[in-house]
């Protein structure tokens, strides 16, 4: 994962996230990969939710191993889990969504549909494990969120994408 622009200094967060995501995937041994996972996981959960669902989809979207990816997109759906409007009565016609609470419900259908379209047939693949996390996490969305309140899901131009 790389700045997609020529900035000059990244921060230091995401250099120390970087060098998480490349002992998970080059380590030799398998404690070491799940210890550098854990430390990760702890690591992004210390930050705020929207600095925290910003450095994911940055990460998600410049990750080269479909691996990490398809874990942050597991992460960004477990978020999205937690932050589920309490009761899920999303039906009520009171029901506002706290985009506040929740920026990973708010902004997780852009985040589904920008993986599915950024995947090339030629490598469909080797980018098996992220569409299907991708996957899940739309059938998540979908079956969770019936009256499409929450993240917008079921809106026409969501669908049409």
């Amino acid at each position: 994962w790389r700045p997609s622009r020529g900035e000059g200094a990244r921060p230091v967060h995401k250099e120390a996230l970087q060098g998480l995501v490349d002992c998970m995937t080059q380590l030799p041994r398998e404690p070491d990969r799940l210890r550098s996972l854990r430390l990760f996981t702890a690591t992004v959960a210390l930050l705020a939710p929207e600095p925290r669902f910003a450095v994911m989809k940055d990460m998600i979207d410049g990750c080269p191993h479909a691996s990490v990816t398809s874990l942050l997109i597991h992460g960004v759906k477990e978020e999205i889990q937690r932050s589920w409007p309490v009761g899920g009565d999303t039906d009520d016609e009171d029901y506002q969504p706290s985009t506040q609470r929740a920026p990973f419900v708010a902004l997780a259908v852009g985040l589904v549909h920008r993986v599915l379209s950024g995947c090339s047939r030629a490598l469909l693949f080797s980018s098996m494990d992220k569409i299907m996390a991708a996957l899940n996490l739309y059938r998540f969305l979908l079956l969770r969120d019936r009256g499409g309140r929450v993240s917008g899901v079921w809106e026409d131009d969501a669908l049409q994408r």
